[in-house]
């Protein structure tokens, strides 16, 4: 069984690689990251695996580490992560 955190996850990873990979001109109104970031960043589904509850926390401390505080982010990927541990959605 997939978890959905994780396919999330690997869909925004794959956003910001590609991103990387061609800049976008700097004036694009276009959201670099898309659907992917704001629905980690609104409400990210629950992490149903062990996986998917590490995948979040590993996502958070990168994002904290090059991106700065995030507090919206960070909280809503936590709660994601801890209902694995916690054994239900939040």
């Amino acid at each position: 069984m997939t978890d959905p955190l994780v396919v999330l996850i690997n869909e925004y990873e794959a956003a910001k690689a590609a991103l990387i990979a061609s800049p976008r001109d700097d004036d694009s109104k276009e959201e670099p990251f898309g659907e992917a970031y704001a629905a980690l960043a609104d409400s990210p589904p629950a992490a149903t695996t062990l996986e998917g509850a590490v995948a979040a926390v590993r996502l958070v401390m990168h994002e904290e580490k090059t991106c700065g505080s995030q507090e919206e982010f960070t909280v809503t990927m936590l709660a994601a992560a801890l209902a694995y541990f916690d054994g239900g959605a939040t």
